[in-house]
């Protein structure tokens, strides 16, 4: 009697699978959870390769950690005319280079960096947006938050130069880990290229400025 494909994963012991997991990349271990149901329970049961899948939720623990924080890199692939309120968020792939809506992708659930964070900071010079989540900062809302700071700036600024200085993606954002009231958040910022200093602190108000 010929064994189907789903009897002969379940002949594969559990530590098993996990040994062979543990030695594939990320991109890799996202197209197996989408194998079967047994491969997806695998992987999601463990808490490494959940952290490597941006799916660990915030813990205490993590809020005070010093350790460096990873961003997302799904984040530096968005794109959109962001100063536009109605205009979609996608993100490009190797596999499309034409990009898919991240309000229907799985990834927009994920969360924002690991270890997942409760509070994440998108600056420009003169502007900032916090962006708050108890249960964890994800893709979708840094996505909602640049939109919307993009479109406040663009709402005061009303000139044909902030338009040319509206980026198309993420890519030129700077990555910055920081504490405050000894709790870790994370930053996204540019600077006024034209401040040949590129400076960045902490200002009065306890967040994160730059430029």
């Amino acid at each position: 009697m010929r064994m189907t494909a789903p009897q002969k994963q379940q002949q594969i012991p559990y530590y098993l699978l996990l040994h062979i997991f543990s030695h594939l990349p990320a991109e890799t271990l996202i197209v197996c959870k989408r194998v079967c149901t047994l491969w997806h329970s695998t992987i999601l049961s463990s808490q490494r390769f959940r952290r490597l899948l941006f799916l660990q939720p915030p813990s205490p623990e993590t809020a005070h950690a010093r350790k460096p924080v990873v961003v997302h890199p799904v984040l530096m692939l968005l794109k959109s005319d962001w100063a536009i309120a109605g205009s979609p968020i996608v993100f490009s792939s190797a596999c499309n280079a034409n990009g898919k809506l991240l309000a229907e992708c799985p990834v927009k659930d994920e969360y924002a960096t690991e270890p997942a964070l409760t509070t994440f900071l998108v600056v420009m010079p003169g502007y900032c947006v916090e962006i708050g989540r108890r249960e964890g900062v994800r893709v979708w809302d840094v996505a909602k938050g640049v939109k919307k700071l993009f479109v406040s700036m663009a709402e005061q600024s009303k000139s044909t130069v902030f338009e040319d200085s509206c980026p198309a993606t993420l890519n030129g954002f700077r990555q910055a880990n920081r504490m405050r009231n000894n709790r870790k958040f994370i930053a996204l910022f540019r600077y006024d290229e034209s401040d040949e200093s590129g400076s960045e602190g902490i200002g009065p108000n306890g967040l994160l400025v730059a430029g």
